[in-house]
């Protein structure tokens, strides 16, 4: 919806100026941007922000081991089970499997499992408890 660039330019100085602000108090900056976002990772980054959500598997850009591979060192990362994708359309069997695909792929440490934006209605509830039970046996970091 704008070009990086600008983004880069015109929004990312005053946002560090906030995020400097909450860190001198011990607040981590933390970002929602939906979307095929990586082309700004690297600014978000550099305005401070330490978490990022969601993380919109299926979004041009945004594949997890690739996220990992170039920001893990930089961020969090908060999200990743689609509410689009597997928890609405997948089986029980599915949202596990892709529950561990995700915490081994964007964890141990750096990584916030859950879904990608809030439960919505038409998502099976099998799978909602699917996708809870197996985050319960995850190893702890």
């Amino acid at each position: 919806m704008i070009n990086p660039e600008m983004a880069k330019s015109i929004f990312m100085p005053q946002y560090r100026r906030l995020l400097d602000l909450a860190a001198r108090y011990g607040i981590l900056g933390y970002q929602h941007s939906c979307g095929a976002i990586r082309e700004i990772i690297p600014s978000l980054i550099e305005a401070g922000v330490r978490v990022l959500n969601p993380i919109h598997v299926a979004a041009t850009g945004m594949e997890p081991a690739a996220l990992k591979r170039d920001f893990g060192k930089h961020l969090c990362f908060h999200g990743g089970m689609e509410t689009q994708g597997v928890l609405l359309t997948g089986s029980p069997a599915e949202v596990r499997q892709e529950v561990r695909r995700l915490a081994e792929v964007l964890g141990p440490d750096g990584y916030i499992a859950t879904s990608s934006h809030n439960l919505q209605p038409d998502i099976p509830p099998a799978n909602i408890v699917a996708m809870y039970e197996e985050l319960q046996n995850l190893p702890k970091a």
